[in-house]
C-alpha cells in the first residue's frame, strides 16, 4: 500500500492547482487526488454555454486524465471519502480502499463534510 506524501481530497480547481504546485516544488513527492466525481477538472461556469450548444463538450474540461499521469499525480475519480483517521493518517473511501498519507489537504469546496473534521 502506497503512502502518499501529499493526499488531496477534491479535484476541483483548488485541489488540482495545489497538486500541480506541489509537483513544481517537489518532483519526487508522491501526490494523489481523490475526486468524488467521475470526471477530471472541468469548468462549471462553461456548462450553460455547452447546454446552449455554444461550445463543444470537450471545451468544458480543463484537464484530461492523462494530464495528471504526465505530471506524476495519481488521480482517483469516483472516489468518495467515507472517513478520515487523523491519528493513523489514513483516508477510507466508500468502496473500501485505504489511502495512507503524510500530509493531507481537504479541498472539497462547498461539499458538506459529514464529520470529517475532528472536534
Amino acid at each position: 500500500m502506497s503512502i502518499y506524501d501529499f493526499l488531496i481530497v477534491g479535484g476541483g480547481i483548488a485541489g488540482t492547482s495545489a497538486a500541480e504546485t506541489l509537483r513544481e516544488q517537489d518532483r519526487h513527492a508522491s501526490i494523489a487526488i481523490l475526486e468524488r466525481e467521475e470526471h477530471p477538472l472541468y469548468s462549471k461556469v462553461l456548462i450553460p454555454n455547452y447546454l446552449k450548444k455554444k461550445i463543444k463538450r470537450e471545451a468544458l474540461f480543463l484537464r484530461k486524465t492523462s494530464d495528471y499521469a504526465e505530471r506524476g499525480i495519481s488521480f482517483f475519480p469516483s472516489t468518495e471519502v467515507k472517513d478520515i483517521n487523523y491519528d493513523r493518517r489514513e483516508i477510507y473511501s466508500s468502496d473500501g480502499r485505504i489511502f495512507p498519507f503524510k500530509k493531507l489537504l481537504l479541498a472539497a469546496g462547498g461539499v458538506r463534510s459529514r464529520g470529517l473534521f475532528p472536534d
